[in-house]
């Protein structure tokens, strides 16, 4: 199974974000998959970009 996520490739404003698709890991032994519905976004990881 695939899924979506976004990817900073560099610095620079929002036309920099790519959308990469990628195969959805399995989870080892011992771990567990926890499905996201909403994230946010917060003034440190905007800075980071």
């Amino acid at each position: 199974m695939r899924y979506k996520r976004i990817a900073i490739t560099c610095y620079g404003g929002p036309e920099e974000l790519r959308v990469v698709e990628a195969e959805r890991p399995l989870p080892q032994e011992g771990k567990v998959r926890v499905r996201v519905l909403v994230a946010g976004v917060s003034l440190p990881n905007r800075l980071t970009r």
